[in-house]
C-alpha cells in the first residue's frame, strides 16, 4: 500500500511553503487560512509541534476574519489536537507544568469549538468539539464533567453508527485506500478505530492485532521524523556553512 511513510518532508514542506506563498498573493481568508494549517500541520508531522503552534494560531486569526465556516471550525480543532499531543510528549510518567501549560492553551479552543454549529444533519463537529472537551478536563483534574462529556461523545457517535456499522465502514474505507496517498495520520487512526470497534464486539484477537498495527504504524512514524529533523538540521548547517565561506570570500575580494 502507499502511504504517507513514503512521502519525504522536505518536498512537502517546500509545496507547504509555495501554497502559503500564492494564498498570500490572494489575499483571500479562506485560502489564506487554509495554506497556515497546511504549514502547521507538516512542521507538526515532522515532530516539532512547538513550531507548529505559530501557524496554526495564525490560522485561527485569519478564519475569525472571515473564513468559510469549515476553516473556521478546523482552525481550533487542529490547534486543540496538537497542543493535546504536546501535552503528551511533555508529561512523560506524570503532569509537569509545561504538559498543564499546553492544555491550559487548548482549553478554550475546545470552548471556542462547541459554541459553533455544524452544518444540520452532520454529528462530527459536535463529537469532535465534545471529546476534545473531555479528553483536556480530564488531564486537568475535572473528572466529573469530563467523563459526563465523553459518554454524550460516546453515545453520540453511537447513536449514528453501531460498533458492527463502524467496523464494516473501516474496512470498506481501508480497501478503498489502497494504493492511495494517505495522510500521517489516517492509517493509525483507522486501525485504532478497527480496534475499538472490534473491542465493542468482543472480538479480542482482532482488535489486538489493530492495536499492534497502530503501535507499529505510530513507531514508524517517529523514526522518520527523527530522520526528516536531521537531515533538515544537516541542510541548515551546509547553508550557513555556505554562507560563511561566501562572507569571508566577498571581505577577501573587497578588502
Amino acid at each position: 500500500m502507499a502511504s504517507w511513510r513514503a512521502g519525504p518532508f522536505d518536498v512537502a514542506l517546500a509545496a507547504a511553503y509555495e501554497v502559503h506563498a500564492l494564498a498570500e498573493a490572494c489575499g483571500q481568508p479562506g485560502p489564506r487560512a487554509q495554506a497556515h494549517n497546511t504549514l502547521g500541520i507538516c512542521v507538526e508531522r515532522m515532530g516539532d509541534p512547538w513550531q507548529a503552534e505559530r501557524p496554526l494560531r495564525k490560522t485561527l486569526s485569519i478564519a475569525r476574519e472571515g473564513a468559510p465556516l469549515r476553516e473556521l471550525f478546523g482552525a481550533p480543532n487542529n490547534l486543540c489536537a496538537v497542543l493535546i499531543g504536546t501535552h503528551y510528549l511533555l508529561r512523560g510518567s506524570e503532569l509537569t507544568p509545561a504538559s498543564l501549560a499546553a492544555l491550559e492553551r487548548a482549553l478554550p479552543l475546545a470552548e471556542e469549538m462547541g459554541v459553533l454549529q455544524g452544518p444540520a444533519g452532520e454529528p462530527y463537529w459536535r463529537i469532535m468539539s465534545v471529546s476534545n472537551l473531555g479528553k483536556i478536563l480530564v488531564h486537568l483534574g475535572d473528572r466529573d464533567r469530563s467523563h459526563a462529556l465523553l459518554d454524550s461523545a460516546l453515545t453520540e457517535a453511537l447513536r449514528h453508527a453501531s460498533p458492527r456499522q463502524a467496523r464494516e465502514r473501516l474496512l470498506t474505507v481501508q480497501a478503498e485506500a489502497v494504493g492511495l496517498p494517505l495522510t500521517p495520520m489516517t492509517e493509525p487512526q483507522i486501525q485504532h478505530a478497527l480496534y475499538q470497534a472490534h473491542k465493542a464486539l468482543g472480538d479480542t484477537e482482532s482488535a489486538l492485532r489493530h492495536l499492534e498495527r497502530q503501535s507499529e504504524l505510530l513507531r514508524e512514524r517517529i523514526v522518520q521524523q527523527l530522520q526528516a529533523q536531521s537531515e533538515q538540521f544537516v541542510t541548515r548547517v551546509e547553508a550557513e556553512q555556505y554562507r560563511a565561506k561566501a562572507l569571508g570570500r566577498d571581505r577577501v575580494e573587497t578588502g
